[in-house]
């Protein structure tokens, strides 16, 4: 029998364990907080606070969680050191353990923890697909789904959802009509795989098919209608909803932020009975979005509530519109710091060109992830700088034992798009994984360098295919001119989304070809603002402005901000530029630098100041029209003055200013501006380069052709027409095929240049051979101003009849510049009869008014006297 004595031993021991139970309990739910806010300072913090308690250093449920926690931070090897410590881990120990490697893309080892494992269910089975899947190995996820002992719902929502994700939906089609049993998860998977692919169509027939619908399906198709800009049809799911809670308020937020409306997100919001952290974020990207910064700085100040992503968007927003000072100030104020905020100031330094700002950011970092890495890697890959690329990788591989496929992909991309496309190669040969992104990224390299066949070969080579792959193949041949090849690779196709039909609109366009253009553009089964905007640009650029804003103002479905901004750009007038800006329902900071730089691009300088003046806010490309605009007005100490006024300059904004200089003739002050810069991209560097060989420097533009990290087609122009223009033509031809040798595509411009050292050298030979080659070997259509370089040259040479014969090849009709050329030359090796017919067709192109044809004609009759 019990005595009171021990009745209240086991109350009180009774009392420890529920004390010790919400103990464990609190720490497990700032575990978890920690965890999915990705908050690892406050993560250490309770793990240093589970040490200091005997009851809970060696609690298996909080080890667990504390697995489970360093994994969602990215930190795996604080991750391994906890698993390690704990005492016979059970099977969900080995699943979060097996988890953490998964989920931040160490592929490798992933497997390797999952073939040690003495037992493995279905948990551990579909993470190890989800881990293939989220690194775009399908080929290994498809593999291991096939292996899998028993499917369960779980299992067929993972490789639905990868090849959906990912394109191929057809096959995820497929899988979803073999699942044997589907949830929510599934429709919604394969709902969400048509919308987020642009097929808004087949993703309304899809959601009317569905037995129930969810809060992920109905904001899934309201998504979709968002990105199609069919906000009616977004506003018509949102008022059919029975219930609505603030998430569903916050996707319709979203939904008007996207295109633009913020006057409708901003009523929504008003609107809302109750929001949350999510919808204070959804306004403070909305300002972002719409480039009202300040009026975001001051909505953000009043802000009652604010969580680390709200300050990582508001810091975003200033360093995208380059107030990095303020971006700095947010930074140094967050109250809590996560990878993302670093991640976040690191990219705005990099985005600004400051290169060591950058990495010195990166130094202080407590912790770096994927991100971090590829942020560092693609800087330095944007501005040229490969080597510090590579070292870099070399960096990551010493500090993390590994090198992730993404940050391989980074400088595959940048040797690539660099033109070194040898050495993209190599780095892509020597990778022991690739994925869908490392092929794609090749053979873009190999596509925009001319390398068709290449590409083609690489494609076949793959494993496996997505629309992004064949997308790349169709634009590389549309660029260089291969309109029938890229309507081949088009038509053999499986999956197409709208960047791929939009690809075939742009390769007609640029062909000439409206009527295809429009034919494939009405064959599209969805429509969004991009590929209505590539139509009315095709028909603009090719003559047909009328129809083009006809079909702007009248057909489109949704005008976006970015439409208007592309039809002020293709304004054939000023007073046509004017009008559109005046009839915008709204604008943002890029609207006023649109116009802007439209009037500037026409000539109309002062008007452009005005326009300046009266935008209530300027943002970057708006500072860089106003240099411009000054410099050609030659008032070159105000472009100055204007260029120290920019709040946050980028290399843009140098890059401005040493034009500035450069039209100017003061190629002093250009090379002094280029040397205080605290960064410099290509585009600087061919800058410099273009001012020393425009005015007659070639021995200083050889000095910055020589010393530049990275060259590109523009910096083999700029030194090949600088020797060509100055009267080193041999030299010039060297540089050209130099240029060819190192596997870059000769333009109209270097072939031009080439042409005109000839002419001006008399290298009759050289100057047909180039001409020849330049449509037979590299399938360059000659130009107006070639044929005329021609002519002259044949002309000067005495070789008459061949420049007469040039004349009937113009593939263009002749005008009175190249009759007037070879007029010229009939006066050097006098032919009458030749002069007389030339001059006629002279007078009928022009009446009579220039008395220069007259004067030679008579010359040319008098030498035969």
């Amino acid at each position: 029998m019990l005595t009171s004595f021990h009745v209240a031993v086991r109350r009180f021991s009774s009392g420890i364990r529920a004390c010790e139970r919400d103990e464990q309990d609190a720490l497990a739910r700032i575990l978890r907080d920690c965890g999915n806010a990705r908050d690892l300072e406050r993560g250490r913090r309770a793990h240093s606070q589970i040490l200091g308690i005997d009851h809970c250093k060696r609690n298996k449920f909080l080890a667990n969680l504390l697995v489970q926690m360093y994994g969602k931070c990215g930190c795996v090897e604080d991750a391994a050191e906890v698993f390690s410590g704990i005492d016979q881990p059970n099977q969900f120990s080995w699943n979060i353990y097996l988890q953490a490697y998964a989920e931040n893309g160490h592929i490798d080892s992933a497997r390797k923890i999952f073939l040690q494992m003495e037992e493995r269910d279905s948990v551990s089975w579909n993470c190890l697909t989800a881990a293939f899947v989220q690194g775009s190995h399908l080929e290994d996820a498809k593999s291991c789904f096939d292996r899998t002992p028993q499917w369960n719902v779980f299992s067929w929502n993972a490789m639905i959802t990868a090849m959906a994700f990912r394109g191929h939906l057809e096959e995820a089609k497929n899988l979803f009509d073999l699942a044997g049993h589907r949830d929510g998860v599934t429709w919604n998977a394969i709902l969400t795989g048509y919308a987020r692919h642009g097929y808004c169509d087949q993703a309304s027939d899809l959601y009317n098919r569905m037995n129930h619908w969810d809060l992920v399906s109905q904001t899934t198709m309201i998504q979709a209608y968002a990105q199609t800009g069919d906000l009616e049809n977004a506003r018509s799911v949102f008022n059919s909803m029975p219930e609505r809670d603030v998430v569903t308020w916050n996707y319709i937020m979203q939904a008007y932020t996207q295109n633009g409306c913020l006057n409708e997100s901003k009523e929504s919001f008003d609107r809302m009975a109750k929001w949350n952290i999510v919808s204070l974020n959804t306004m403070i990207l909305a300002y972002a979005q719409q480039g009202d910064v300040d009026l975001l700085k001051e909505e953000f100040a009043k802000f009652p509530e604010k969580n680390v992503i709200s300050w990582n968007t508001a810091m975003g927003a200033m360093a995208q519109h380059n107030r990095l000072h303020e971006a700095k100030n947010l930074f140094d104020f967050m109250p809590v710091r996560n990878v993302v905020s670093w991640n976040t100031w690191l990219a705005a330094n990099a985005q600004s060109g400051d290169c060591s700002e950058a990495g010195r950011t990166f130094d202080l970092m407590p912790q770096h992830d994927v991100v971090t890495w590829t942020a560092l890697v693609h800087v330095y890959c944007h501005l040229g700088y490969l080597d510090e690329a590579s070292a870099m990788l070399d960096k990551m591989a010493r500090t993390c034992g590994i090198v992730v496929t993404a940050v391989w992909n980074c400088l595959i991309a940048g040797y690539a798009q660099a033109g070194q496309i040898e050495q993209a190669w190599e780095i892509f040969g020597g990778l022991i994984q690739r994925n869908i992104v490392s092929w794609t990224s090749v053979i873009q390299g190999f596509a925009e360098s001319g390398h068709l066949d290449r590409a083609k070969r690489v494609i076949e080579m793959m494993p496996e295919h997505d629309v992004v792959t064949w997308t790349a193949l169709c634009q590389g041949y549309a660029q260089a001119g291969y309109v029938g090849h890229s309507r081949k690779i088009f038509q053999e196709t499986v999956s197409r989304n709208i960047v791929t039909w939009t690809t075939m609109i742009q390769a007609h366009a640029q062909s000439e070809s409206l009527d295809d253009a429009r034919e494939v553009f009405d064959r599209m089964p969805e429509h969004n603002a991009v590929c209505w905007t590539a139509m009315i640009v095709a028909l603009a650029q090719n003559g047909c402005r009328e129809t083009a804003r006809s079909m702007f103002l009248e057909k489109m479905e949704a005008l976006d901000v970015v439409s208007w901004n592309a039809m002020i750009t293709m304004s054939d007038s000023v007073a046509g530029a004017k009008e559109m800006f005046e009839r915008m329902p709204a604008r943002d900071a890029g609207s006023w630098s649109t116009v802007t730089a439209a009037l500037v691009s026409k000539g109309e300088l002062e008007q452009s100041l005005i326009a300046f003046e009266r935008a209530p806010n300027h943002n970057l490309a708006s500072w860089v029209s106003r240099i411009h605009a000054l410099a050609q007005m030659l008032r070159i100490d105000e472009a100055k003055s204007a260029f120290d006024r920019i709040p946050e300059r980028n290399p843009a904004a140098w890059n401005a200013l040493i034009d500035a200089f450069a039209l100017n003739g003061f190629l002093r002050d250009a090379r002094r501006s280029f040397d205080l810069m605290p960064c410099r991209d290509t585009i600087s560097w061919n800058a410099i380069l273009g001012a020393f060989s425009h005015h007659g420097l070639v021995d200083r533009a050889l000095e910055i052709f020589d010393s530049m990290p990275l060259r590109d087609v523009v910096s083999w122009n700029s030194i090949v027409g600088g020797y060509a223009h100055n009267g080193h033509c041999g030299l010039a031809m060297e540089f050209f095929r130099a240029m060819v040798q190192e596997g870059f595509q000769p333009s109209e411009l270097a072939f031009g240049s080439i042409l005109s050292g000839c002419n001006h050298a008399g290298l009759v030979r050289d100057g047909c051979q180039h001409f020849v080659a330049m449509i037979a070997d590299y399938q360059v259509a000659p130009l107006r101003e070639h044929f005329c370089c021609l002519i002259d040259l044949l002309g000067r040479a005495g070789e008459l009849e061949e420049a007469e014969g040039m004349i009937a090849q113009m593939p263009h009709a002749p005008d009175s510049i190249a009759w007037g050329t070879l007029l010229a030359a009939c006066h050097i090796h006098p032919d009458l009869d030749r002069a007389a017919r030339t001059a006629d067709r002279m007078f009928e192109l022009d009446p009579p008014g220039d008395a220069g044809p007259f004067v030679l004609l008579a010359n040319i009759g008098r030498s035969f006297e």
